[in-house]
C-alpha cells in the first residue's frame, strides 16, 4: 500500500539522504517494523521489535530548506528481522531475510489409499490395502524472510536495512488442488470482499456519515493487503495478518476479524483504539 511520511527527525533525514544518494538503478527502500515493546521517542527507547516487517520503497521525495522531507513510499516485500545494529548509524540497521509472497508449492499428494513405491517394486496384491511407500515425500517449502527497524510506539516507523539476502522469490499457488487451490482462494476472496462492504457500511453508520462504495482489487493477494490496511484493527491483529504465510491464510483470518469487528460496531457502537491514543503524558500536577 502507499505510505506517505513526513520526515523531521535528524536520524531519519540521514536515512532519506542515504537512500537518495544511492547509485542510479539501486532500489531505494527501508524497512518498517512494528514495536513490540518500548517507544520510538522519549526516555523509554525501543527494547523489542516484531520479527516480521515490510519494505517501503521510495517513490517521491520533496525536501524542505531546513532539511525535512515529505516522502511517498509503497510497501513491497515482507521480511523477517534476524538481528539489529543499534550502533553503526543514527537509525537502526537490520539484517534481514526476505519472505516470499507465497510458499513454493509442494508435490501433489498421492490419492488416499495409494502408496509410493521405489522403481521396480511389485504391485500390492489385488484387494489388499495400500501400503506406505518409502520416506521422501516433501510438503510445502518453508519460508524465510528479511528485516527491520523502528517506529512510533505501537506503530511502525522507518529504519535502514543491511546484509539483505537475494530478492524475494515469489510464487503463486499453482499446483495446489482442492479448497487450498486457486478456486478455493477465489471464493474466500469473494467472501472477504462482501463482508468488508458490510463492515464499511457499519463503520459509516457509527460515524454518522453516508456509506461510500469501496473499490477493492480483484487479485486475491492485493485484496488481502488492501483489506488489512483499510480495516480499523489493533496492532496485534494487523501484525498477525502481515505474518500470515499464505494469501489463503490471510484471507481466512480477515474473514474472522471482519465478522467480529462488524458485530462489535453494530452491537457495541465502538471501534478499536490504538494504544498510542490512550497514552497519558506524565505530569507533576
Amino acid at each position: 500500500m502507499v505510505l506517505p511520511l513526513h520526515v523531521f527527525e535528524e536520524r531519519y533525514q540521514e536515512l532519506v539522504r542515504t537512500l537518495v544518494e544511492l547509485p542510479e538503478g539501486a532500489r531505494r527502500r527501508f524497512g518498517v517494523v512494528a514495536i513490540r515493546q518500548g517507544w520510538e521517542v522519549g526516555e523509554d527507547a525501543v527494547s523489542a521489535l516484531h520479527d516480521v516487517g515490510c519494505a517501503a520503497e521510495l517513490r517521491r521525495v520533496s525536501r524542505y530548506p531546513d532539511g525535512r522531507y515529505d516522502i511517498v513510499t509503497v510497501g513491497t516485500d515482507r521480511f523477517r528481522l534476524r538481528s539489529v545494529d543499534r550502533e553503526s548509524r543514527p537509525y537502526l540497521v537490520g539484517l534481514v531475510e526476505w519472505l516470499p509472497a507465497e510458499p513454493p508449492p509442494g508435490p501433489p499428494e498421492p490419492p488416499a489409499g495409494s502408496a509410493e513405491r521405489p522403481p521396480g517394486a511389485a504391485e500390492p496384491p489385488a484387494g489388499s490395502p495400500g501400503r506406505s511407500g518409502p520416506a521422501g515425500q516433501s510438503g510445502p517449502a518453508g519460508q524465510s524472510g528479511p528485516a527491520g527497524q523502528s517506529g512510533p510506539a505501537g506503530q511502525s516507523g522507518p529504519a535502514g536495512q543491511s546484509g539483505q539476502s537475494g530478492p524475494a522469490g515469489q510464487s503463486g499457488p499453482a499446483g495446489q488442488s482442492g479448497p487450498a487451490g486457486p478456486a478455493g482462494q477465489s471464493g474466500l476472496a469473494d467472501a472477504v470482499a462482501t463482508l468488508f462492504a458490510e463492515y464499511v457500511d457499519a463503520v459509516a453508520g457509527l460515524q454518522g456519515r453516508p456509506s461510500e462504495d469501496t473499490e477493492l482489487p480483484d487479485d486475491p493477494v492485493q485484496l488481502a493487503y488492501a483489506v488489512a490496511a483499510a480495516a480499523v484493527l489493533t496492532l496485534e491483529d494487523r501484525q498477525a495478518l502481515l505474518e500470515a504465510d499464505t494469501t489463503r491464510a490471510r484471507l481466512g483470518a480477515e474473514l474472522r476479524l471482519l465478522k467480529r469487528e462488524t458485530t462489535m460496531v453494530r452491537r457495541l457502537r465502538a471501534l478499536p483504539v490504538p494504544i498510542g491514543e490512550l497514552q497519558v503524558s506524565q505530569s507533576l500536577s
